[in-house]
């Protein structure tokens, strides 16, 4: 994994720890913020399906489906970020 993508991420995962309400939300609605913030600029098309998976095309075509219940507890952050580069950074 690159290191700019690495702190990317973590840049990302920062700013939304620091969201007031984020504590409030499920597990599942913070990956999906995060993941809505990850993608905003790129160009991906993000639809979720149902209350655990969710599908991405990206700007070249290529679609991917994730299943949410894999992440791990995004107050994880080493292993969330982790997480995040192994099945978003493309």
């Amino acid at each position: 994994m690159n290191t700019i993508k690495m702190i990317e991420l973590e840049q990302i995962y920062n700013f939304i720890a620091e969201y007031p309400e984020i504590l409030a939300k499920t597990n599942f609605d913070r990956v999906r913020t995060f993941i809505s913030a990850y993608h905003n600029d790129r160009g991906s098309i993000i639809n979720f399906n149902d209350d655990n998976c969710l599908q991405i095309q990206y700007h070249g075509g290529n679609i991917m489906n994730l299943d949410l219940n894999s992440a791990p507890n995004f107050l994880h952050k080493s292993d969330f970020i982790n997480w995040c580069s192994n099945y978003l950074v493309h």
